[in-house]
């Protein structure tokens, strides 16, 4: 690994950037059926998006203010809309690009850091195949445009360790902000910087101070005026955060067994797998360890190229289990972790690459190197052939959520875009009325908030409330929704009286009037 950042050779750069489009390929080749994958997330984002496009501001497709999530996302697709129209087909282009860049990003580093094409062209190709990144840009998601800021403030934090240019402080400054305004975690970026300037070797106290005061200015004034809006229309900065469902030592377990999925084949057993990939990490570690140790040191400059990715890592990781820990969400899993992938292959790749480099010329050595080429090679054919078949079963069914086949040939789907006098209705899943006919209803009651079975909501007396001012309200149902904080079609009957008007595969519309008491 070098000693300062060395040139980058154009044409390596576009041996890289051809890692780039062949992402930006696979992502439009796998959202080609329905679009980008859908979720609940991804209805806020489109919804806000149309919202801020009509005039209407930052509003949801249940006409709630956008509290639970930062306005960058929307804000993008809403800019972007002015060009085409469908906001779907935007957020598929623009997560699309993010992936592109991500593995373009990761390339170039590497060339920054090892002058070397292979190792380069090994780091992209293990983004590019890699789970988590291939699997968050093909749904509209945040996180694309959250790790392309991350990767972006923790090349530019780097530079300013290095070189203490106040304009390099800035430009990391700037994208903290962004990735602040892209996610609420983003919070751990601000931290990330904080930390290593605050610790960055050869300035003065004062020094260091001012430039952590400037930083910590610059990255938190937009995520805290937005959390401050947030407060004066909902009265909570974040929106309402129940508690969590799941404590510290299952998050770390959910945490060690996605991890060990990137390393190792799903079908190990869980724990065997957890066992395996912290034995391989180990001794990955020692051996790096070892060869410090037996001989040239680590240079403060090799150790400045490693720390940002390292530093973030840690923190945002620690931040995402205190949080899974205390506030409920969905259980972590490939998309939470996603933001330290792409760190982890710059550590690993590099420091691979420093080992490599400093390794004697003896038989022993070429053995070890031979050994690890194998490693290397058996892991990338194998991801590629998940990745083929992903994207193979994406272009033929959909790529997941709401964009599938199963949504989309859904008979009370067809019949609800047929029929706007349900809007408005109650249902089991608004996102699906509002992302598949394009209208809006509201979610039939809650027991409890989401995914934090321990709260408790008053969404069944409102509900009753709602049926006896408006009798004949309906309700539609759909089929095969795994929701359980929601009260049961059963549970509904009881209190309110439920006449079935029509009955499809995939679900059925209710009339809903008040029970005679």
């Amino acid at each position: 690994m070098a000693h300062t950042d060395r040139p980058v050779c154009l044409s390596n750069s576009l041996l890289v950037a051809v890692l780039g489009v062949l992402g930006l390929t696979l992502v439009l080749i796998a959202t080609s059926k329905y679009g980008a994958g859908l979720s609940a997330d991804s209805a806020s984002y489109v919804s806000t998006a149309a919202s801020v496009l009509a005039g209407r501001g930052f509003v949801r497709y249940d006409s709630t203010p956008l509290v639970d999530f930062p306005p960058l996302l929307p804000t993008v697709l809403a800019a972007l809309g002015s060009l085409d129209s469908n906001l779907y087909a935007v957020g598929r282009y623009v997560n699309a690009a993010c992936c592109a860049l991500i593995v373009f990003a990761t390339g170039v580093w590497l060339l920054g850091r090892t002058s070397s094409l292979r190792y380069a062209a090994l780091g992209g190709a293990a983004v590019l195949l890699g789970k988590p990144i291939f699997l968050v840009s093909s749904f509209v998601w945040s996180e694309p445009l959250f790790i392309l800021c991350s990767l972006g403030f923790l090349f530019s934090i780097e530079h300013f360790i290095q070189y203490g240019d106040v304009r390099t402080l800035l430009i990391a400054a700037a994208l903290t902000a962004l990735a602040f305004l892209t996610r609420y975690i983003g919070a751990a970026v601000v931290v990330t910087g904080l930390i290593l300037i605050l610790s960055a070797p050869r300035r003065s106290l004062s020094r260091r101070v001012a430039n952590a005061g400037l930083f910590g200015c610059v990255s938190l004034v937009p995520g805290l005026a937005w959390m401050a809006r947030n407060y004066l229309v909902s009265s909570t900065p974040t929106g309402t955060r129940a508690p969590a469902s799941f404590g510290a030592l299952l998050n770390i377990y959910f945490t060690l067994d996605t991890i060990s999925q990137w390393l190792l084949p799903v079908a190990i057993p869980s724990r065997n797998r957890i066992l395996l990939a912290v034995l391989i990490l180990g001794a990955v570690m020692a051996a790096a360890l070892w060869w410090i140790r037996r001989g040239d040191r680590w240079t403060e400059m090799e150790l400045v190229h490693l720390l940002p990715p390292a530093c973030f890592t840690g923190i945002y990781t620690l931040a995402l289990l205190v949080l899974a820990s205390r506030t409920a969400f969905d259980r972590i899993d490939d998309r939470l972790l996603s933001p330290i992938y792409t760190p982890l292959v710059l550590i690993v790749v590099a420091v691979v690459a420093r080992l490599h480099r400093c390794a004697p010329e003896k038989s022993a050595s070429r053995w070890r190197r031979l050994v690890g080429i194998g490693v290397a090679a058996l892991w990338l054919a194998l991801s590629a052939w998940r990745l083929v078949g992903d994207v193979r079963s994406a272009r033929a069914n959909g790529a997941g959520g709401y964009a599938t086949t199963a949504w989309h040939d859904s008979e009370i789907v067809r019949y609800i875009r047929g029929d706007p006098g349900v809007a408005g209705s109650y249902t089991n899943n608004p996102e699906a009325m509002y992302m598949l006919a394009g209208l809006p209803a509201k979610s039939s009651p809650r027991k409890y908030l989401y995914n934090s079975a321990g709260s408790r909501t008053d969404d069944l007396a409102q509900f009753e409330v709602s049926v006896a001012a408006d009798p004949g309200l309906p309700l539609v149902w759909f089929d095969n929704v795994a929701r359980p904080f929601l009260y049961s079609l059963p549970e509904l009957g009881i209190a309110v009286d439920l006449e079935p008007v029509v009955e499809k595969q995939g679900g059925a519309v209710y009339r809903m009037v008040p029970k005679q008491r």
